[in-house]
């Protein structure tokens, strides 16, 4: 197994695995880009002869690039690597349809209404649904980078809008619930907790912060 495990020990042989691997990178100062790869291998052995060699049987592509601002999708790119069947391909354009929807709430949906079935590729597919929450994460480190060359009498209008990605999280999971205890502070008035990571981060290098 390549990926490290801390949980119960797993002892049975490896028979299947898929890795999603998700990168997203500063496009310019209004876009950022979401590279997604998924990648299924078959471990040795699967066609019942001497094969020592683990088999790649899917190994697929895609690029979203994306407004910071309205959270669009502005260009689509994909690549089909390795796939079962020639006939595969035949499918790569019709990702263009992504173009001019957000990836905010309710993208799954809307991936699932465009895509689902026999509409699409299946793999594609889970793809695209595992790239969106990356989406999401990339926009503070993308506002932060932007932030930093603005001239000072536009940092106070970046620093609002970053603090805006707050409302992005509301009900996004129990920690951000509108009734949870994030939302309860902002409500309040009262500062919201850095995340136990950065304030080891800060930490690390002699700052003590614990807030925003």
């Amino acid at each position: 197994m390549s990926v490290p495990i801390s949980g119960p020990e797993v002892s049975g042989e490896l028979i299947h695995q898929r890795t999603y691997d998700i990168g997203s990178y500063f496009e310019d100062q209004n876009h950022f880009r979401l590279v997604g790869m998924i990648k299924d291998i078959k471990p040795d052995g699967m066609w019942g002869i001497e094969d020592d060699e683990p088999m790649t049987i899917h190994h697929m592509e895609l690029h979203l690039v994306i407004s910071a601002h309205t959270l669009e999708i502005t260009q689509v790119f994909t690549k089909m690597h390795v796939h079962p069947q020639r006939e595969c391909v035949l499918i790569e354009a019709a990702y263009q349809q992504l173009v001019g929807l957000s990836i905010a709430r309710g993208f799954s949906q809307k991936v699932k209404e465009l895509f689902g079935g026999p509409r699409a590729c299946t793999h594609i597919g889970a793809l695209t649904n595992a790239m969106a929450p990356v989406a999401i994460q990339s926009l503070w480190a993308f506002a932060n980078r932007t932030a930093a060359a603005l001239p000072p009498e536009e940092k106070a209008a970046a620093d609002a809008v970053r603090l805006g990605n707050f409302e992005r999280n509301r009900n996004t999971c129990h920690v951000w619930a509108a009734d949870g205890p994030m939302f309860a502070l902002i409500e309040s008035g009262e500062d919201v907790p850095l995340p136990l990571w950065g304030q080891e981060r800060l930490r690390q290098h002699g700052i003590e912060a614990t807030h925003f």
